[in-house]
């Protein structure tokens, strides 16, 4: 076999292995949490924990924007911030106006793909921070009666991070929080291994040519 076929040999296993290694990290990414609680009495917490089976684990806790911890409740609309009822005594439901939800992931840092909230009326503003730092923050992003908001085309679209934040900061803005998807930070090591195997071809090839140029400069 000659040192071009070698390399052309090279090239192309490199590619594949390459075009493996991010298509494998796709498919393993996304992970869904479902926060709801249908048809069971409503929990009162101070946290509550929620575990995937790829091993992400994520820690619910309440607060209010001055910083005071609150308990957090789960029913069959999700999660919600309050001491009392998912319903709670002003008339607001889920998490209202100046609460909070925070969700820590502890294991690894991970990528907001989309929050699935519930008992949405359509008017309903939520605003989202990462990692505590005001500088990632989508402040009244208006959700429709659907429920979804994406991430997709916002300015934390591509940003991984271990806590989200996710609250009410209007009067009349209520709702749950009844999952949230996400994806986890690429495994460093599986694309390092495939840019390594693709600089030793390159560095093989430049030899190569060095080599043929070497050749027909002594012809």
């Amino acid at each position: 076999m000659t040192i071009t076929s070698v390399l052309k040999t090279l090239s192309v296993a490199t590619t594949a292995a390459i075009a493996i290694a991010f298509s494998v990290g796709e498919a393993a990414q996304a992970v869904f949490f479902d926060f709801t609680r249908p048809g069971e009495p409503v929990n009162f917490l101070s946290e509550l924990t929620f575990s995937s089976p790829t091993g992400i684990t994520v820690t619910a806790t309440g607060a209010t924007l001055g910083g005071n911890s609150r308990n957090i409740n789960q029913s069959q609309f999700g999660l919600g911030v309050g001491n009392l009822s998912p319903i709670e005594v002003n008339g607001s439901l889920g998490i209202a106006n100046d609460e909070i939800l925070r969700l820590d992931f502890d294991s690894s840092k991970i990528k907001v793909n989309e929050v699935l909230f519930s008992l949405v009326s359509g008017d309903d503003n939520a605003s989202f921070r990462l990692d505590e730092d005001n500088s990632k923050v989508l402040l009244e992003q208006l959700l429709d009666t659907s429920g979804i908001f994406s991430f997709s085309g916002t300015a934390l679209e591509n940003i991984f991070a271990n806590v989200v934040e996710i609250g009410a900061l209007e009067p009349t803005d209520s709702f749950f929080v009844a999952g949230i998807d996400v994806s986890p930070i690429p495994e460093p090591f599986t694309i390092f291994g495939s840019l390594s195997a693709l600089g030793v071809g390159t560095l093989m090839k430049k030899q190569h040519d060095k080599r043929q140029k070497k050749v027909k400069s002594d012809a």
